[in-house]
């Protein structure tokens, strides 16, 4: 026996010892193909390869009967011996499709489809590990293709184990916590998670980006189902009756000519910047123009100092003719 030989003998020994402590634990040596052992010993890629190696008739006769001594061998994955879980018990057969409807609302929901393996979501329980084993057939190459397109047909999916979800939707997950726990998207600017992501000013910037129309259109959805989720945050306290109520008051117990109080006019240029940008509700526009000397385009202050002087230039001469 060369040394080759020898080192085969002592590496076919090794598995050996593996299948036998994988039969002591479950009582079988049908070990579903994408079993690895606590230490990651492959131990289903082994079984795999011999018996691709027995089919083909280049397997030794000492390792087919050393295989066949195993109780419970199988020199042919059934059915049965596919759907075998992880752990190396035997799973009963499963539906293809029973998960496909959870991983659509995961991904809807999430917007990626990277689900936790321990995912104790109340409508999602054993997604994680249903899709953890779609990837591992996938690569294995047991998946048919009618499998293959429906997964690939989900909106978010991908083939990697465990796909890394970009920052975007990384903070999104923290705002649904946020959501989970308070009920509402409504947070303040200064929020920060306890994990120390800014997501109140992330909220604030999602606003920004919608505005100036650069927020894709599934984040959009993905935020505006959110409860409690406003695009204009100055309306989340929703004190547009409560300001132009003031508004009107003001202008009925000192006129036009008194300058307006600072809150006031902050709050004017706000609904017109509103109106400009397209974010003002038919309602508001109407509440505003029915107001007799309500104006969209307000004269700047230096246009006002100028025909202030104009006018006392104009005084000055006529009172020295």
């Amino acid at each position: 026996m060369t040394r080759s030989d020898d080192a085969a003998v002592k590496r076919t020994e090794k598995w050996l010892e593996r299948l036998d402590r994988f039969v002591d634990q479950h009582g079988h040596a049908a070990v579903p193909q994408l079993f690895e052992d606590e230490f990651g010993h492959r131990l289903g890629r082994w079984v795999k390869r011999m018996r691709r190696r027995y089919r083909s008739g280049h397997l030794e006769a000492s390792s087919i009967a050393a295989l066949e001594a195993r109780p419970g061998w199988l020199w042919h994955a059934s059915k049965q011996n596919r759907a075998t879980r992880a752990d190396g018990s035997i799973a009963p057969s499963e539906n293809p499709l029973a998960h496909m409807a959870s991983l659509l609302a995961f991904a809807t929901c999430h917007g990626h489809t990277a689900v936790p393996y321990n995912s104790q979501e109340p409508d999602h329980s054993g997604l994680g590990d249903w899709v953890r084993r779609q990837r591992a057939h996938y690569r294995a190459g047991d998946l048919s293709s009618r499998r293959i397109a429906l997964l690939e047909a989900v909106p978010h999916w991908s083939w990697e184990q465990t796909p890394r979800p970009s920052p975007w939707y990384e903070t999104y997950e923290v705002l649904l916590q946020w959501v989970s726990d308070h009920g509402t998207a409504d947070l303040s600017r200064r929020v920060v998670a306890p994990s120390g992501q800014r997501v109140g000013e992330w909220v604030q910037a999602q606003r920004q980006r919608q505005r100036r129309g650069r927020l894709a259109p599934e984040r959009f959805q993905l935020l505006e189902q959110l409860p409690g989720w406003c695009w204009d945050a100055s309306w989340k306290n929703d004190t547009f009756s409560e300001r132009l109520a003031e508004l009107e008051a003001h202008a009925r117990e000192h006129g036009l000519d008194e300058p307006l109080p600072p809150q006031l006019r902050r709050w004017i240029d706000r609904r017109v910047l509103d109106y400009k940008r397209g974010l003002l509700s038919d309602e508001r526009f109407a509440a505003l123009e029915a107001l007799e000397w309500w104006r969209w385009a307000r004269p700047s202050r230096s246009n006002s100092a100028f025909r202030e002087q104009q006018t006392a230039l104009e005084h000055w001469l006529e009172s020295e003719r």
